[in-house]
């Protein structure tokens, strides 16, 4: 009957199904929805519960469900993870300017918060889906300083192709395959 226990196991499987760390994702998603269920047992509206129902929804791509909870989650907790993961939800449902909303708000709220580099890249994303891509490269290079680590591909690379300035976009994106040599996207 451990809150932090179920919340621990669905976030930790969520990663590792995410960044494909565990060969079998498959049991991985029933250990999420085993402890969704008992996180929505124990604490039905508590901040962990409502994490693991966005992150069921996420990995079956329910867009609406993923609205729908992200609304009810940052409402109700006005936790930065909530709000990003709101950022997320627009963002997945084409709603760019919403989404900047939410991810500044999350990173007002944590501004050194672990997953700053997340929240970071999003906000690229969102401007650079906007089309307001000087802002795009911005938050792009930002979320890259933070985190140079990042696997997910340069957004600030991208605005920089969109603006003209193909030398620099090339650059960017060699940058980014020297630090991530593996990276092939879907």
């Amino acid at each position: 009957d451990s809150v932090r226990g179920w919340w621990g196991l669905s976030f930790m499987n969520y990663q590792g199904v995410v960044n494909r760390w565990l060969a079998d994702p498959s049991a991985a998603i029933r250990r999420i929805d085993d402890a969704a269920a008992n996180l929505g047992r124990l604490t039905p509206d508590g901040h962990g519960a409502y994490q693991a129902r966005v992150i069921q929804a996420f990995l079956k791509q329910d867009l609406p469900a993923l609205l729908r909870l992200t609304a009810a989650w940052a409402e109700r907790h006005r936790h930065p993870i909530a709000f990003a993961a709101r950022g997320l939800a627009l963002l997945l449902n084409g709603l760019a300017d919403e989404a900047v909303a939410a991810l500044e708000k999350a990173l007002r709220l944590s501004p050194r918060d672990p997953n700053r580099a997340e929240f970071q890249y999003r906000l690229a994303m969102a401007h650079f889906l906007a089309g307001r891509y000087e802002l795009a490269g911005d938050w792009g290079l930002t979320a890259a300083d933070t985190n140079p680590g990042l696997p997910w591909p340069p957004i600030h690379a991208a605005a920089m192709q969109r603006l003209g300035r193909t030398a620099a976009a090339r650059q960017a994106f060699a940058e980014f395959m020297a630090r991530q040599p593996d990276f092939a996207p879907d």
